[in-house]
């Protein structure tokens, strides 16, 4: 054994250890640089675990024993670091703007302002930059759905709320934005005989569609007003009284549709919806611009922002 008959071997341990203390007590003091090599190959944990291969049985489980604990110890504190930077930054940011309102909560009468929106949800936001920061590293981002990288035993249903952010992020905001906006069309399929003409009025933004040509209008939301209002209105024909609603403020598109049968195909960008006044129907297609269509995802109903690791 190269352990046996010099001191080089346990010069090496002692080394070995005293790094390895030096590094429990940097992480300990809250060092990030220290934390940022919990996950690291070839930090003295690591190291020392390595070694301890090298030696003799009876001192080569001793320090394996001591790499370990060490492990454990250090893996604990860095997880309360991060689970106190989550409560005190992200949990409450969520639990004072986000948390209880519209969209995320369907029947809120308060909403979620775009703001506060995009300061959370959006690109460079409070969700991005907490897993930029502390957890990209440890987790794999390749697969449909992320995952916890080896050894690493922090909660699956945290990880998956991320993803879920990330996934909003994606849907509502272009690229480095933090503004949501989401381009689509509406093409007319089908629609109630004794209705004359469909309108709809988003923002100020016009569809009608009176049983002629079936052609895709473009739209964006929110639009250039911002808490508008949104109108659906059916005119029957030979007169009468149209059948109508109206909603108002930021969200009111959504809201709209959330009153109506909105039914997937087999494109994730397109959808189905049908209008439904009092029996009088219009079909449309939607077509998002985004690969996946923000207007039937349950994203947005699904996340509750962690307070755990």
């Amino acid at each position: 054994n190269s352990f046996s008959g010099d001191n080089g071997g346990l010069d090496s341990m002692t080394n070995d250890l005293k790094e390895l203390g030096d590094f429990i007590n940097a992480i300990d003091s809250g060092d990030e640089i220290a934390k940022q090599k919990i996950h690291d190959l070839n930090n003295p944990i690591n190291k020392m675990l390595r070694s301890s291969k090298q030696l003799p049985p009876t001192l080569g489980n001793m320090t394996a024993q001591i790499a370990n604990d060490s492990n454990k110890v250090a893996q604990s504190k860095t997880k309360g670091d991060i689970e106190d930077v989550l409560k005190s930054h992200v949990h409450e940011e969520y639990r004072a703007k986000i948390r209880f309102r519209y969209p995320l909560s369907r029947k809120s009468r308060n909403e979620v302002t775009l703001a506060d929106f995009g300061e959370f949800f959006g690109y460079g936001g409070t969700m991005e930059s907490f897993f930029e920061e502390h957890l990209k590293p440890i987790v794999n981002t390749s697969k449909r759905y992320w995952s916890w990288n080896d050894g690493i035993k922090y909660s699956a249903k945290t990880l998956r709320q991320f993803q879920r952010a990330d996934d909003i992020k994606k849907i509502f905001f272009k690229k480095d934005s933090r503004t949501p906006k989401i381009r689509f069309s509406l093409k007319p399929i089908s629609m109630s005989s004794h209705v004359e003409q469909f309108l709809l009025d988003l923002n100020g933004q016009i569809l009608t569609y009176k049983h002629g040509a079936q052609i895709a209008t473009a739209m964006e939301w929110p639009g250039e007003i911002l808490n508008g209002k949104v109108r659906v209105v059916f005119t029957p024909l030979g007169g009468g009284i149209p059948a109508a609603i109206e909603k108002s403020g930021t969200w009111a598109w959504f809201r709209i549709l959330d009153m109506m049968l909105v039914q997937r195909t087999n494109s994730s960008n397109i959808y189905h919806v049908t209008f439904d006044l009092n029996g009088s129907k219009a079909t449309f297609e939607l077509r998002a611009e985004s690969a996946v269509n923000p207007f039937g995802t349950n994203n947005l109903r699904l996340f509750r922002c962690p307070a755990k690791m």
